[in-house]
Parts: structure tokens; sequence; C-alpha cells
């Protein structure tokens, strides 16, 4: 007999919540297959909103939107299943309104009907997305036909994105933008390490800072 998990494990204040989170990551890791990805990719700040239904009761269209703030692109989005049995991927790219369907029926579950798979974490690639460009928002269309589920959702959605190095690896005018500001950068720090060291000196000595310094008061 196949047991059905708890309902309560969805909630971000359940002790499961952790497990889950720690599982989105691993779960993208064993699609990459490698063995951490900890200082490849970094969690993007979002904003998830509720579900909307065209109507009180089933059937109906179910959508959930996901806010990216700031809008960044795309590496990958991860999510946990609950009973959903495909969904459907729009996005709203920086600058516009319009929604753009990128995915039409993807399939979370073999059968509808059969609870076997209903809370299996998934992962959505780059590839799959079809867009290069920086992204503001992305819309879920929840589809659940069977009428044996009386709820059915996704859980723990992320969304990832290279890690600042690889950033400014893959964009040319960000590396050589940083380039030109190392050497002002390097004649800052030296100042300050300078008068730090100085004001070390200053005060071994027994006596006042001298004037001048950032943190010295007249």
């Amino acid at each position: 007999m196949i047991r059905r998990p708890p309902r309560s494990t969805l909630s971000s204040s359940s002790a499961a919540s952790d497990v889950y989170k720690r599982q989105s990551l691993e779960h993208v890791d064993a699609w990459r297959g490698l063995e951490t990805i900890e200082h490849m990719l970094v969690e993007l700040p979002v904003v998830l909103g509720d579900q909307v239904r065209s109507r009180p009761k089933r059937p109906c269209h179910v959508h959930q939107d996901l806010t990216l703030n700031p809008p960044s692109k795309i590496k990958f989005i991860t999510f946990q299943n609950y009973y959903c049995g495909s969904i459907g991927l729009e996005v709203q790219y920086a600058g516009e309104h319009d929604w753009h369907t990128v995915l039409n029926d993807h399939s979370l579950m073999l059968d509808c009907h059969l609870e076997n798979d209903a809370q299996q974490w998934h992962t959505i690639d780059s590839n799959q997305l079809g867009c290069g460009s920086e992204v503001r928002a992305v819309r879920f269309i929840l589809r659940q036909p069977s009428p044996l589920w009386k709820s059915f959702g996704l859980a723990e959605i992320k969304c990832w994105w290279n890690s600042e190095e690889d950033r400014r690896q893959d964009d040319g005018s960000a590396s050589a933008e940083c380039a030109a500001d190392v050497p002002v950068l390097s004649k800052r720090v030296s100042g300050l390490l300078q008068g730090f060291v100085e004001s070390l000196t200053v005060f071994r000595a027994g006596a006042k800072p001298p004037m001048g310094l950032p943190w010295s008061k007249s």
C-alpha cells in the first residue's frame, strides 16, 4: 500500500521544510551530475504570489505567479510537486507586460490518478525555458484533471543563476568595468590601511590620533 505523506509537510514552518530546502539544491546537483554546486549557483530573490482560480470550484483555470526582484536571467527553476498532473509555464520579460508561453504542458505525474510520484522534485533548466533575456516574472499554470485530489500546487519554488564570479566572466562589459575600477579601489584600500596602521601606532604610544584620519574627531 502506498502511504501519502502528511499534508503539513508543505508548510514552511514544518520540520520537513528545512529538508526540502536542502533537497532543492541536491536535486539540481544530481540532475547535472555534479558533486557540488554551492559555488556555481546563487539563489535569486523572488516573491511568490497566491494561487489564482478562475472560479471557486473545479474544473477551473489555476495559476500562480512568481516575481523576481530585481529581474534576472534564470539558469534553473526547482520545485517540489504536490499533486499537479502537469504545468504550463509563461514568462514576463523585463520591461514588458505581455506573457510569453515557454512550456505548454510539462508532465509532472505519470498517471494523474495515482500518487506514486505526486510529491517528487523537479528541475526546469534554461534550455526548457527557451529564454536568454532577463525575466521579470514567471507564471505557473497548474493542472490536475483527476477529481481524486482536493488540493494541488507547487512547494519550495526556487530560481537559480550563475555565481557572481561566473556572471562577470560571462559579461565582458562588466569585467572591463570592474578592471577599470581596480586601480581606484586599490588606492583607496591602501590609504585606509595606512591610516589604520598609523592610528594603531599612535594609540600604542598613548597619544591622540593625528588629525585628518577618517575616524579622528576634530
